[in-house]
């Protein structure tokens, strides 16, 4: 019988939130302290044991797979519950929200447009889970209480005005330039959930097209948003945020903002106060 460990559960319950993850981004960033030989057996073991499935990935003409959790491994989860899975804190800078097991769905959509999407969103999650931030939420969790926006949530505190405040962070991750019409329904759908109270809302663009368009045409005659809902509004660079830089701005009121600085602050915060 296998032994389950804690990286195992943790690596359970990355899969159930993300649906599913690339074996090499489980490489980089999630099981970073093993050696890959380690990591090749730990997961044909787990594989082999029915705790995970695996799937070509259809893009790669080198052989990569992609791993899921199975109902086995959902099974385990939910019998640790009590005992091992609340103890799971984070990794290294960051802090995790606990879900119970009746919150996770094993559906996982595997087409084309949605596996190149949910790379986008998993690899960003690992960077900005390593800089610091906290309590992600991913769209499989929070889909039913915020219908399409946004694709995910995190929060900082960050002091303002001389007060440590917590802030919601809404991201939108932009892989094409759409048209007006649709960014129109986007905004609105923001406006109808402002009881959520995002302190900002991030577009993370994934092509210079696609951020020169935001750079362009972020202002109150484009969208339907007032004064004070625009100064929220941020675009930044995929591009960037890969090579560990988060520089948000917004050209409506010429803001331009270091989220990485924010974040770093964050977690001097978080070791002075003992909360990692």
């Amino acid at each position: 019988m296998l032994r389950i460990t804690d990286d195992d559960l943790l690596l359970f319950k990355y899969l159930l939130e993300e649906q599913y993850i690339k074996r090499s981004h489980i490489r980089d960033f999630l099981w970073q302290h093993k050696t890959r030989g380690s990591i090749r057996v730990r997961l044909s073991r787990l594989l082999k044991n029915d705790y995970l499935k695996s799937r070509p990935d259809p893009m790669d003409v080198n052989g990569g797979t992609y791993l899921f959790a199975t109902s086995k491994a959902l099974n385990y989860y939910d019998l640790m519950f009590e005992d091992r899975v609340k103890k799971i804190t984070g990794r290294k800078n960051t802090r995790l929200n606990i879900y119970e097991a009746d919150e996770y769905k094993l559906n996982a959509d595997f087409k084309i447009n949605k596996i190149v999407q949910n790379d986008f969103l998993t690899e960003s999650r690992f960077i900005l889970e390593n800089w610091g931030v906290d309590y992600w939420e991913s769209r499989s969790i929070f889909f039913p209480k915020y219908a399409k926006n946004p694709d995910s949530i995190f929060k900082i505190k960050a002091k303002i005005n001389g007060e440590m405040k917590n802030l919601n962070i809404a991201l939108e991750f932009e892989r094409r330039k759409k048209y007006p019409s649709e960014y129109k329904e986007i905004f609105e759908r923001y406006t109808k959930v402002e009881k959520v109270n995002f302190d900002y809302i991030i577009f993370v663009a994934y092509t210079d097209q696609v951020y020169n368009f935001f750079m362009e045409n972020l202002n109150m005659s484009f969208y339907p948003v007032d004064d004070n809902s625009i100064k929220k509004y941020r675009v930044t660079k995929y591009s960037d945020l890969k090579n560990n830089n988060f520089i948000t701005e917004n050209p409506y009121i010429n803001a331009r903002v270091d989220f990485k600085n924010t974040i770093n602050k964050f977690v001097d915060y978080k070791r002075e106060n003992g909360l990692i």
